[in-house]
């Protein structure tokens, strides 16, 4: 993730697809700039300045498509919280409200998807996850709005996160995984979310340390040893790890490849 002064969303189009595009660019790319951004053959479409969001700072972004009206949404992660904007139409952005951080500001958060559920954690302290409904963005009478969670995960006794740097989550299997925290060692804690509002601590993973960005996914193939297996690709302060997290209990370690030069 690329922390950002100034966050723009924007639906770009290479000039070989120019006519898919209705909305006239809001800035052609010209002479290697568009609007003062960099750009080689991509314009850029609509830009909101991070002043919109009343914040100081943006840290990420994710995106979410409805899946009744094929609306588009994007997820920006800020100092101070979610923004949520309605970027279907790209000459017409429109911002519909903030969820404010659960605690404290923080430059790091990170957002995922599952289901109809934004899934969100960040750095600050005692901030957890935060579980949001996005089927609340299809009626926001006046935007924008100030949201708030429709529930919050703060882990079980035992394992409690604290200070989450990053999250993924595996859409097959309906876990995510939280990374970074003070909690397993800075590695996998495990929480089934296949009932969105009801999280639920599944395990952990402390045996390699801290874990700054993982990818878990069902494994098919080529090693058969493993297919049908979940497997974690876990980007360590020192290795690549890759894990087994199929039994969420008793999580193995499958290999690890370290890096010339941590």
């Amino acid at each position: 993730m690329v922390v950002a002064r100034a966050v723009f969303v924007a639906v770009l189009t290479l000039a070989a697809t120019a006519p898919v595009l209705q909305a006239q660019p809001f800035a052609a790319c010209t002479d290697g700039t568009a609007d003062g951004f960099p750009c080689d053959r991509i314009d850029l479409s609509a830009h909101l300045p991070i002043s919109t969001f009343d914040a100081s700072e943006a840290n990420d972004i994710w995106g979410w498509t409805d899946p009744q009206d094929g609306s588009e949404y994007a997820l920006v992660g800020l100092d101070n919280g979610v923004a949520f904007v309605d970027v279907t139409d790209p000459a017409a952005l429109v911002y519909l409200g903030k969820l404010p951080t659960a605690t404290t500001p923080s430059l790091w958060r990170d957002i995922k998807v599952y289901q109809a559920y934004a899934f969100v954690v960040s750095e600050a302290s005692d901030h957890g996850m935060q579980v949001f409904d996005l089927t609340r963005l299809r009626s926001v009478a006046s935007p924008p709005e100030t949201f708030t969670a429709d529930a919050n995960y703060s882990g079980d006794s035992g394992n409690e996160p604290n200070g989450i740097h990053n999250i993924a989550i595996n859409e097959d299997s309906g876990f995510a995984y939280l990374v970074g925290s003070d909690d397993c060692n800075g590695g996998l804690h495990m929480v089934n979310i296949q009932n969105p509002l009801s999280p639920t601590f599944a395990g952990c993973f402390s045996d390699d340390g801290g874990t700054h960005d993982v990818q878990c996914v069902t494994y098919a193939g080529p090693d058969t040893d493993y297919t049908g297996s979940e497997v974690c690709i876990a980007s360590n302060h020192d290795t690549i790890t890759l894990v087994d997290v199929t039994d969420k209990a008793n999580p193995l370690l499958i290999s690890q490849g370290h890096y010339p030069n941590p």
